[in-house]
């Protein structure tokens, strides 16, 4: 798994912000671990709990596309 996550991931930096854990570097998302896991291993669930400049980009890739926030916002 590690290595399909480093490729989808590749430019972006994941942050945990219930632990002292980071991997990558690019634009940020940051989160609790928990969802970050979530994110890393493929389903589209726990976006709503992540932040930062590099959001978008990471839901893209997990299949989700620009549209989920607005989603979660209704």
């Amino acid at each position: 798994m590690e290595l399909v996550a480093r490729k989808r991931f590749a430019g972006l930096r994941l942050r945990a912000t219930d632990l002292d854990w980071s991997a990558g570097e690019g634009e940020e998302v940051r989160g609790p671990a928990g969802d970050l896991l979530l994110l890393a291993t493929g389903p589209p669930v726990g976006l709503d709990a992540l932040d930062g400049p590099g959001v978008t980009q990471a839901a893209a890739r997990v299949g989700r596309g620009r549209s989920w926030r607005s989603v979660i916002a209704c």
